[in-house]
C-alpha cells in the first residue's frame, strides 16, 4: 500500500508541475528535434524524444551522428548508448 502511495504522488507531483515535458532544463545546449548537441566529445542531431512515463527515469533521446551513420539512445543521468 505505501509503495502504491508513494507512485501516486511521484507522478501526480511530477506530472502537474510539468517535469515530464521538460526533461533537459539546465543545459545551455537547445534539445530540440533537429538541433545539434555535443555529449562528450560527440557532436550529435537530436532525431526524437522518448517518453519514458512509468519506469522513473528521464525521457531518453534518439540521436544520429552529423553524416546519420549511427544511431545512438541517450538518457540524461544514464548515458549514451549506440543502437546499431
Amino acid at each position: 500500500m505505501l509503495d502504491l502511495m508513494f507512485s501516486l504522488l511521484y507522478c501526480l507531483s511530477h506530472t502537474e508541475s510539468g517535469w515530464r515535458d521538460e526533461v533537459i532544463t539546465k543545459s545551455k545546449q537547445s534539445w530540440e528535434v533537429g538541433s545539434q548537441v555535443k555529449v562528450g566529445f560527440l557532436t550529435l542531431r537530436v532525431t526524437a524524444k522518448e517518453p519514458t512515463p512509468g519506469d522513473y527515469m528521464p525521457d531518453a533521446y534518439h540521436l544520429t551522428s552529423l553524416d546519420g551513420s549511427k544511431l545512438y539512445r541517450f538518457v540524461p543521468h544514464n548515458g549514451l548508448e549506440r543502437l546499431n
